[in-house]
């Protein structure tokens, strides 16, 4: 169990919890607004208009990086010390938009120390997989190789000295391999969009112990219960993991924090 709870001092974590459950109520004609939505919108939009995108840099997920933005938004503002000698591990980079965008955001929430780690087999999903039965993804989709993702990086001005690009297979042994890189660090925000539920696995069996209370983990393919139809359907990818992995360690929990699009959950770690 992770004893370090300094972090979360009553107050702060009454706050984050009303963060997520509030709003500003609104007629019925009028908008309903988050206010960190507000924020997070804000911090995105001024990226976007200070720099020249190129058409082929982009995510395939948009409502991962407002996610991201709200995140540091919410450590900054309520839990700073989780982003002192802090880190941000991203798994699933594609070509590299949503930690570079997470790195132009982190600019203004986090001192020269901070790090962040892409890991990615940059050769697309995986080989096998239980989740391929369902028909949604195949083995290699979303490759881009190490060599592009390197020239999206660099010709949009991300910064090396804090950036590392991992390659390999989701893998205890790829993680072991690399522990040194971030194990004195304080793990702030972790990605995982590992899209299969085996990439996943790899990823919670390995990193939990390395974590403290106040880390944020977004889960951008933490598929719903119910298919489109309404139906129940079988657990599959990021969800599957996670559910497998509290009743084998329930000593760790992850409170719900807000959902990103229909697809992703955000959490943090409170024990």
């Amino acid at each position: 169990m992770l004893k370090n709870f300094s972090l979360l001092s009553p107050s702060k974590f009454f706050i984050v919890i009303m963060i997520f459950f509030s709003v500003i109520h609104a007629d019925e004609n009028e908008e309903i607004i988050f206010p960190l939505e507000q924020s997070a919108i804000k911090d995105i939009q001024k990226i976007l208009n200070k720099n020249k995108i190129h058409k082929d840099f982009h995510t395939l997920s948009p409502a991962l990086i407002d996610a991201v933005a709200k995140s540091f938004i919410i450590l900054d503002q309520y839990l700073p010390e989780s982003l002192k000698n802090g880190a941000y591990l991203e798994f699933g980079i594609y070509r590299g938009f949503s930690i570079w965008m997470a790195q132009q955001i982190g600019q203004s929430y986090t001192d020269k120390n901070f790090r962040y780690f892409g890991f990615d087999s940059f050769c697309g999903l995986p080989p096998k997989s239980e989740d391929y039965k369902r028909g949604d993804w195949k083995p290699g989709y979303y490759a881009c190789s190490l060599e592009n993702v390197r020239q999206f990086l660099h010709a949009h001005g991300a910064d090396f000295s804090t950036l590392n690009l991992i390659p390999g297979w989701f893998s205890a042994r790829l993680f072991s391999v690399n522990k040194h890189l971030f194990h004195n660090l304080n793990i702030s925000i972790i990605v995982i969009d590992s899209d299969v539920y085996e990439a996943c696995k790899e990823i919670l069996d390995f990193f939990p112990p390395l974590l403290k209370p106040g880390t944020i983990i977004l889960f951008d393919e933490f598929m719903p219960k119910k298919d489109y139809s309404g139906k129940n359907q079988n657990l599959f990818s990021e969800r599957r993991a996670l559910i497998e992995f509290q009743q084998k360690n329930p000593d760790y929990e992850f409170m719900p924090l807000f959902p990103f699009s229909w697809h992703g959950q955000a959490f943090m770690i409170t024990a």
